[in-house]
């Protein structure tokens, strides 16, 4: 069971890690790099909702152990915080103890996560085929500060099989857990996050903090001769630029500056 003494040792493990890490890399497709990122040094953060991995933030990935006093003081915190209709409410704490009550007062307060998502590596090739338009895209090379006051960077904790939860651990141990917690099978991804609570779904960087634009190996010439002089003209300097080639002795990619 995962206690506070655990959550508190996952915490301790999670910034150890990003630490070590000097470089983040979100893989995009070549016009919201252009458009949005690069144009208007902003990041956009997204609802766990919209996310392609069904149980990715989902409240089914963690099993809650809980008595009933301590679920009503949870759900009437959700409740008063987002202005739950007191009529919802009654008819909820009837289901006090029961596991589906615990579940609709994540769904609520998991509305104040938004998470923008990255990787600790440039040329895993299915991160390429599914988040960078199979390699027409771009992978965008950043050195961002791992706590700010509009959000904070975490690893993805992956995980084999679910894990029972104390109900008295602290809340926000909880629902870092699940918005940083992912099945094993994604652990390709090598995922790192930044979380915010803050509400804004798109939040501005400094354009010191982009190191490096790497274009897919399927990225046309022209198509990067054009977007490296828009990217001098958006301001951008000391900025280093690759493309990934194919590398059939290792079935996988490596990259070449240009």
């Amino acid at each position: 069971m995962l206690t506070n003494v655990e959550f508190k040792d996952l915490g301790s493990k999670g910034l150890e890690k990003v630490l070590r890490i000097q470089y983040l890399y979100k893989y995009v497709n070549l016009s919201d790099a252009l458009d949005y990122i690069l144009k208007e040094n902003t990041l956009k953060f997204s609802d766990p909702v919209d996310f392609n991995d069904p149980f990715d933030c989902s409240e089914h990935l963690i099993k809650i152990k809980i008595d009933k006093d301590s679920e009503r003081i949870f759900f009437d915190e959700a409740c008063l915080k987002h202005n739950i209709p007191r009529r919802y409410r009654r008819k909820q704490i009837k289901k006090l103890g029961k596991t589906e009550t615990y579940t609709d007062a994540l769904k609520i307060k998991k509305r104040d996560f938004r998470v923008s998502c990255f990787s600790e590596i440039p040329d895993e090739v299915l991160m390429w085929s599914h988040y960078a338009d199979k390699h027409k895209g771009v992978c965008i090379k950043f050195e961002l500060d791992i706590m700010k006051k509009d959000y904070i960077i975490y690893p993805v904790n992956y995980i084999s099989e679910i894990q029972e939860i104390d109900g008295n651990a602290n809340t926000p141990y909880v629902f870092y857990y699940l918005v940083t917690t992912k099945a094993a099978r994604w652990n390709y991804e090598k995922e790192i996050r930044a979380i915010t609570k803050t509400g804004n779904a798109i939040i501005p960087f400094s354009k010191e903090s982009i190191k490096e634009v790497i274009f897919g190996c399927n990225v046309k010439e022209s198509e990067i001769k054009k977007s490296v002089e828009n990217i001098y003209r958006m301001g951008y300097k000391n900025i280093r630029f690759s493309k990934m080639e194919l590398d059939p002795n290792l079935l996988g990619l490596k990259r070449k500056i240009i």
